[in-house]
């Protein structure tokens, strides 16, 4: 399989994650959403200083409704980002939280398209090798990759 195929997915699931902690908001499609054109409010952590800006603080009410800040494959984007070499953190971040187009992406990050692309394929491979290391050093994450045998036949 194919580290396009299933990476990509899970870096998309964490990009909303972290939109919906840094806006308080999770986009939902707009058929299930009132008034709110599109968007849920789903509240800021009680300590955070949004909280204390919006809702009064500690001893406001609280509309906290997410169990964890990340969770699933959010939680796994996360924990291989942790570490990261600066320029895998930067081309994820601004490939996958920067609106369109991809020009200025890369004008962003002072790169060349091609050299923009580049560095978001090597980001790719990197997270991919953290994610696979996490599964066979701590059993806690199930790798998204097809499991090979790791004794050779003789």
């Amino acid at each position: 399989m194919n580290v396009r195929d299933w990476l990509p997915p899970m870096i998309r699931t964490w990009a909303r994650e972290k939109q919906r902690i840094a806006t308080g908001c999770r986009v939902v499609p707009p058929s299930s959403a009132d008034e709110n054109e599109g968007k849920h409010f789903d509240g800021w952590p009680s300590t955070s200083i949004c909280a204390s800006m919006f809702e009064g603080g500690r001893g406001g009410p609280v509309h906290q409704h997410f169990p964890e800040v990340f969770e699933g494959e959010a939680l796994v984007i996360w924990r291989a980002l942790v570490g990261a070499p600066i320029e895998v953190f930067e081309v994820i971040h601004v490939h996958y939280l920067t609106p369109p187009p991809t020009h200025r992406r890369a004008a962003q990050l002072g790169l060349s398209e091609r050299a923009y692309y580049n560095q978001l394929e090597r980001a790719y491979f990197y997270l991919a090798g953290r994610i696979e290391r996490a599964d066979w050093a701590q059993n806690t994450v199930q790798s998204p990759r097809p499991m090979i045998s790791r004794v050779a036949r003789i």
